[in-house]
């Protein structure tokens, strides 16, 4: 590791470690679930298959859309481009195909290019949670906990009305850290 940092492996064995126990405890809960309240494959309506795949098999099914439901970790800005993963030009084939939910929505590309084409962040930002509300409608995508998006603050050493209102994935306290106040 000529040149890199000599804490970079120890990094990314734990960076891996987080991801592969991050997975671990979703499968655990979910069985928990199943059996504390008696969910089959008969109960529920559907039948669940988890392939664990290798990326290549992954990234076939995606670029081919046969994947019916695919779970990934990814990390996304303050300010996304919602451009690449949603927009209808991007969905079927087309484009850059990158929109693998194959979502079709005159509204929802609307918005995504009024939030390209404005510098005003606070617009952008109402722009964007609009853009997450139509894609929350259409069901595509489940957000699920991961520890870096969670906030916790202490009522003792921070004014929480201080706090950004409408805190998102993609808008977080980081974004407005000027206004926040400490007591």
């Amino acid at each position: 590791m000529k040149g890199h940092p000599k804490g970079l492996i120890s990094a990314a064995l734990s960076n891996m470690g987080e991801r592969f126990g991050y997975y671990i405890m979703n499968a655990v809960l979910t069985l928990f679930l199943c059996s504390k309240f008696g969910l089959s494959d008969e109960t529920i309506g559907i039948k669940l298959t988890v392939n664990d795949v290798g990326s290549s098999v992954w990234n076939n099914a995606l670029e081919g859309n046969t994947a019916q439901m695919w779970v990934a970790a990814w990390n996304s800005t303050a300010d996304p481009d919602m451009y690449q993963v949603y927009h209808s030009s991007n969905a079927h084939g087309k484009g850059t195909n990158s929109n693998h939910y194959q979502v079709d929505d005159p509204d929802l590309d609307a918005l995504i290019i009024d939030g390209r084409t404005s510098a005003d962040t606070e617009y952008r930002k109402s722009v964007y949670k609009q853009a997450m509300e139509i894609i929350m409608d259409w069901g595509v995508e489940l957000p699920v906990y991961q520890r870096k998006d969670c906030t916790v603050a202490s009522t003792i050493r921070v004014d929480c009305d201080t706090l950004p209102k409408d805190m998102t994935p993609y808008w977080g306290w980081k974004a407005e850290i000027e206004t926040l106040a400490v007591k």
